[in-house]
């Protein structure tokens, strides 16, 4: 009788250790599939980035506009997310935007200056992770949306230029043609009045 005791409190044992390892594996699939679901928001915040980008390669206040909302579904809590992103003397920013101490950001360079900021604000404290409640992930998609907006800044900026500078050669070159064509017409006015003071003034005198 105490055998089959001994036997049972084993087999207890054995299923208390079964049922920790499965709980264990449980919470382990779920954290990885959590840490799966995050990778792909932050793949398609930058995805849908670049189609902004693609879209609005005239217009960086559409692509400023649309950023700071992909910003806000892409983080780890977007319900108590908001963000706001800065370029030159321009803001734009969340309908729900605050500053709070709970902040990531990362400057828009471009040339070497910093023109602007991409900043992710939590509007409530939540459990610290690798940079303040921050994921080290969201560092890299953070530092890769400014990167983006940077660099699509500085074609924009480079296009409107190019755009500015073709427009002033043509008015020169416009003005030029007028000039030469004005040169010309006062030329041949000149010309006509010295033949007119020609046969007036000369003419007589040879005959």
């Amino acid at each position: 009788m105490k055998q089959n005791n001994d036997c049972s409190i084993g087999g207890c044992e054995e299923l208390t250790l079964l049922q920790a390892q499965l709980l264990s594996l449980q919470q382990e699939h779920q954290e990885r599939e959590l840490q799966l679901r995050e990778r792909i928001k932050e793949l398609d915040c930058l995805y849908k980035l670049t189609k902004l980008i693609e879209k609005n390669e005239d217009s960086l206040e559409k692509i400023l506009h649309g950023a700071v909302n992909l910003l806000l579904v892409s983080w780890q809590y977007p319900e108590i997310t908001c963000a706001r992103i800065r370029y030159r003397k321009q803001t734009f920013q969340s309908s729900n935007f605050k500053k709070t101490q709970w902040k990531q950001k990362a400057p828009i360079v471009i040339s070497g200056i910093e023109e602007g900021s991409v900043e992710v604000y939590y509007l409530k404290k939540s459990p610290g992770l690798d940079e303040g409640p921050f994921l080290k992930e969201e560092r890299l998609l953070i530092d890769a949306v400014s990167n983006r907006i940077a660099k699509a800044a500085e074609r924009i900026n480079t296009r409107r230029q190019l755009q500015t500078e073709r427009q002033a050669l043509q008015e020169a070159n416009a003005a030029l043609h007028d000039s030469l064509v004005q040169s010309q017409q006062e030329k041949k006015t000149v010309g006509v009045s010295i033949q007119a003071k020609v046969d007036k003034i000369v003419i007589p005198i040879l005959y």
